[in-house]
């Protein structure tokens, strides 16, 4: 039984360069990165490898020749079960290739394992696909239909049978024994790397909640510093809180105005206001639940670097830069903004300082398959085209 689907997002992002016709070199290497690192380490874990995905340009010149129909349907392919497919529609401006995986990415919490099928009235067939284990090939396409833009995969062999599972899932061991947690130290070297106090990545989805992410992400990391790493796996403070309650939530923010309305009314826990990546229509700040609570906030004057360095000695800050295209496809190395910026558009966390390769080490919001691993980016700090130095930063005191 061939099973398809298609899906309707207009999305209102604020945190992203805008990406516009056909696909890139550049977009069709993050779509193979994306891919394949979901079934080098897919979630669940597998029981052996998954076999690693092949980008077939034929498959993707004959998708693309028909979504620049713009007739927003699925190809013939489709029909004849030669592939699956699945089909977004984006606002054209808020279009980006990390939004379009996130999206993906998060409906694997969708499928039921134990049916070997979507959730009621919950999509996850798209993600199903770019994990099914028989799959090995699959090819993409990009349209800017004015005012609608298509974003479209293939994969061949096809799957996605119900009642069929898109890989084995590796047995259950039994969790250890919790160890000690180590008494937390300051920095003591010119060095300055604080990922051991950080609490599990997340990603904002499709929601322009950037500057809640890393608001939240230093207040996390910052009671660690302090109070220890008992509750590093369990400490998780409602980000939707934020998207909530301040004025332009998925729009934007900005993390001063997070620090200084949640500093007086206490932050909500995830368990009590877990995150929708959506705006909400009420606020609350009293449901009934207790509520994080940190003393004050502090900032950091724009364009002082041993300023930043200094501060970020007692833990994590707040920062904003400017994010483009070679930014969303970072996976490795010294990332250098190769254009001087003049403003920002994304938030992220400052997290560490390498003294002797004068680099900034970053926690981003965009899921652990991002980055270095873990979500992270290494900076350089020889320059600040990026902008990061270019408007005040602000920390938590917790």
């Amino acid at each position: 039984m061939k099973l398809l689907f298609i899906g309707l997002s207009v999305l209102f992002i604020s945190s992203f360069v805008n990406c516009e016709g056909p696909l890139t070199s550049q977009e069709i290497q993050t779509l193979i990165t994306y891919h394949n690192n979901w079934r080098l380490s897919p979630d669940p874990a597998s029981a052996g490898p998954l076999t690693a995905l092949t980008y077939n340009y034929d498959i993707a010149a004959t998708l693309q020749a028909h979504v620049n129909k713009c007739d927003f349907t699925f190809s013939p392919a489709t029909r004849y079960g030669a592939v699956n497919e699945w089909i977004y529609w984006w606002t054209p401006q808020y279009f980006n290739m990390e939004s379009q995986m996130n999206l993906l990415w998060g409906q694997r919490l969708n499928y039921d394992w134990n049916t070997g099928a979507c959730l009621p009235d919950k999509s996850c067939l798209p993600w199903v696909f770019t994990v099914w284990n028989a799959t090995t090939n699959f090819g993409c396409a990009k349209v800017d239909c004015g005012e609608r833009l298509i974003m479209a995969c293939d994969y061949n062999p096809p799957g996605g049978y119900s009642g069929v599972k898109p890989y084995q899932l590796a047995p259950v061991t039994p969790t250890p024994a919790p160890t000690p947690s180590p008494t937390p130290v300051p920095p003591t070297s010119n060095n300055i790397d604080w990922r051991p106090f950080l609490t599990p990545i997340r990603h904002q989805g499709q929601c322009g909640s950037c500057w809640t992410f890393g608001s939240v992400a230093a207040i996390e990391s910052r009671y660690l510093i302090k109070n220890g790493l008992a509750e590093i796996n369990t400490l998780d403070l409602s980000e939707q809180n934020g998207v909530n309650c301040l004025r332009f939530g998925c729009n934007g923010g900005w993390s001063q105005l997070f620090f200084e309305t949640f500093m007086e009314k206490g932050l909500a826990y995830e368990k009590d206001m877990p995150y929708l990546a959506a705006d909400q229509p009420t606020c609350s700040y009293d449901i009934g639940t207790p509520r994080f609570r940190f003393s004050s906030y502090g900032t950091v004057p724009r364009f002082n670097k041993q300023a930043m360095i200094d501060e970020l000695r007692n833990g994590p800050i707040t920062v904003s830069l400017w994010v483009d295209d070679a930014f969303q496809s970072y996976s490795g190395g010294i990332f250098n903004c190769q254009t001087v910026y003049t403003t920002t558009n994304h938030i992220v966390t400052l997290i560490g300082y390498n003294a002797d390769q004068d680099y900034w080490i970053l926690r981003n919001s965009w899921g652990k398959y991002w980055g270095t691993g873990g979500g992270n980016m290494l900076l350089t700090a020889a320059n600040d085209n990026c902008y990061m130095l270019g408007y005040s930063s602000y920390y938590p005191i917790i």
